[in-house]
């Protein structure tokens, strides 16, 4: 029997799977939209797009009535996007974003609903105090995560144009522990120090800072987030899957790693049909550093990287490489962990009551016990080793 070629998604379960690289996923919005219509997910174009329609009202252009007519979801909502901000401002916009995200949440009454669409500033304290249990994920989401999670070192970072958390939630889950960046205009995420799995927003995020739709907003030069991600690309792995290549800073930064015979990149371009000529034409100059994959549908590839990764899908707790770095243990009480100048990067705390709880270190012990008071109902804003800052401003000491 002749033996068949490998598909493409095998071969790139392989070169992932091979790489001596940091592994860096690039993910787009497919990755967190539902699996059907009527599903639970974040909202798609198309859900979007009528949205945009119903609050634009009389204000909305022949050219993005044109394309919903035609039904070329992308392009509505990119034009319903540009007549939305020019008619009803950035506030109006980051409303529709939120809406879209909160799609995907399960459990919301209409007075908790109401106050997380707040259009003022009411709507990020309601926003940041969501339980993360609330959060939908489909299979794919939590075998992500669950990659993630099982090699902080490996699969150090994501880079993502969506602006919901559920790849940060899909983390915890799966038994890790994420750190977000969310670049504001130009900046630098590298910056961002810490442990675990890095989530880098390229568009904003769902709440308390403005997201990015226009061709306008996501082509304006960002040079020192240009000049980052260039470093990044050049020395990892990239898998990119669910991601159309827009013309923003990321694929500047691409363009600019795969055209240059001094960087060496190593890209891995999944595609749910056949390449893109566009992004091929992009990625040329790269020659074998660049690679097409195609008919790879992430939400089948997603848990079949996990299997072959040999993770057990019901199982929420560290990858073998991840447990060889993580063996420190703390038990309670919280008073000697929480001792300035103690080491617990790495650590883990262990709580009978509460089972296995990952920390990235001293400043999210001290989070996590905040939030341990707060959900008994302790009125308290910030917590140090001395004090509890109590919403007055006065100063407790413990």
């Amino acid at each position: 029997m002749t033996k068949q070629e490998p598909s493409d998604e095998s071969v790139l379960i392989a070169r992932i799977r091979n790489s001596r690289r940091p592994v860096v996923f690039l993910l787009g919005s497919a990755l967190t939209q539902p699996e059907v219509g009527g599903a639970r997910g974040v909202s798609n174009v198309e859900t979007i797009a009528a949205r945009l329609a119903e609050t634009l009202g009389e204000d909305a252009g022949p050219n993005f009535a044109a394309a919903r007519e035609r039904e070329e979801h992308a392009e509505a909502y990119r034009l319903g996007f540009e007549e939305l901000i020019r008619t009803h401002g950035q506030d109006a916009a980051d409303a529709i974003v939120r809406k879209a995200v909160l799609d995907a949440y399960t459990t919301l009454g209409d007075e908790q609903r109401g106050r997380l669409l707040d259009p003022g500033d009411a709507h990020i304290d309601a926003c940041s105090s969501l339980d993360d249990e609330g959060w939908y994920l489909r299979e794919s989401v939590i075998a992500l995560g669950q990659v993630l999670a099982s090699d902080s070192k490996k699969f150090a970072t994501v880079l993502t144009t969506n602006f919901d958390p559920l790849v940060e939630v899909a983390v915890a889950r799966g038994g890790g522990v994420a750190r977000r960046s969310v670049v504001r205009r130009d900046g630098n995420p590298g910056d961002h120090a810490g442990i675990g799995t890095h989530v880098v927003y390229l568009h904003g995020y769902w709440f308390g800072v403005d997201t990015l739709h226009t061709e306008v907003q996501t082509s304006e030069s960002r040079p020192q987030l240009q000049s980052t991600l260039r470093r990044l690309i050049a020395k990892s792995t990239v898998v990119v899957l669910g991601y159309s290549g827009w013309r923003d800073v990321l694929m500047e930064a691409v363009a600019a790693c795969a055209a240059d015979a001094n960087d060496r990149p190593d890209v891995l371009w999944g595609s749910r049909k056949e390449k893109d000529p566009r992004i091929e034409d992009v990625l040329r100059p790269a020659g074998t550093r660049a690679q097409f994959f195609e008919h790879v549908d992430m939400h089948s590839f997603l848990p079949s990287l996990r299997d072959a990764l040999e993770l057990d899908a019901a199982d929420t707790g560290f990858g073998p490489a991840e447990k060889a770095r993580r063996e420190k243990w703390l038990e309670p009480p919280y008073d000697e962990a929480l001792k300035p100048g103690r080491d617990l990067a790495g650590a883990r705390l262990l709580m009978p009551r509460y089972g296995v709880v990952p920390m990235m270190g001293r400043d999210a012990l001290l989070a996590d016990f905040a939030d341990w008071c707060m959900g008994g109902g302790l009125k308290i804003r910030s917590v140090s080793y001395t004090h509890l800052t109590l919403p007055t401003s006065d100063l407790v000491e413990i």
